[in-house]
């Protein structure tokens, strides 16, 4: 507590100080989420990116994932949840930043343990925690695609420490999977149609 916050308390008395500091708190934190004022339906929820400040909706209907945390124009988060997706506990509220690409592991109980849908993977900014987010249905493709193959070669130090939450990111090997992931095996022929050598035609003798 500063100087000033002193003199208001002995000022107003302890318990009407702490009534108006919980409710600038309150404030701040709902100037976080706000409604658009756009938006078809009546009260839907949006978020200002913490990075590139644009405004982002939460509806499943835009995004196809029902606790949106990053932005889809940059990948940035926020550090809002703290135990499990969604439970918006966590008093960090740090930005986290996407560091890399994996994909959800999941166990059948008929076809063992196989691989499931496209993460981002996101480190806090402030307190250092790693979590993975699913990536949503509006999201930019291109810039999850440069952040992969930025980061194809992570530290032995991260390496070690993503694998012991049981996180594997996608490397340099996962080129083609992570590439018909985001734009389709359509995608891939067309690359590879533009690679293979021009055929010069041979007049006949």
């Amino acid at each position: 507590m500063n100087k000033h916050q002193g003199r208001m308390e002995n000022a107003i008395g302890a318990s009407e100080f702490e009534k108006i500091r919980h409710k600038s708190k309150r404030k701040r934190d709902q100037d976080e989420i706000v409604l658009h004022p756009k938006s078809p339906k009546h009260g839907e929820r949006s978020f200002r990116c913490i990075h590139c400040k644009q405004l982002v909706l939460t509806n499943r209907e835009a995004s196809g994932v029902n606790n949106r945390n990053h932005c889809p124009y940059c990948l940035t988060s926020r550090h809002v949840d703290l135990h499990k997706p969604g439970d918006r506990r966590s008093t960090c509220r740090s930005k986290m930043v996407a560091v890399g690409v994996t994909l959800k592991r999941t166990y059948k109980k008929y076809n063992g343990l196989r691989q499931g849908e496209s993460m981002l993977i996101h480190r806090c900014a402030g307190c250092g925690k790693i979590s993975i987010n699913r990536n949503a249905g509006d999201d930019n493709a291109q810039l999850i695609f440069e952040l992969f193959k930025e980061s194809r070669q992570f530290a032995p130090a991260d390496l070690k420490q993503l694998a012991g939450m049981n996180i594997q990111p996608l490397q340099t090997g996962d080129f083609t999977l992570v590439f018909t992931r985001l734009f389709g095996w359509e995608a891939v022929v067309e690359e590879l149609a533009l690679l293979e050598p021009q055929k010069i035609p041979v007049d006949a003798e």
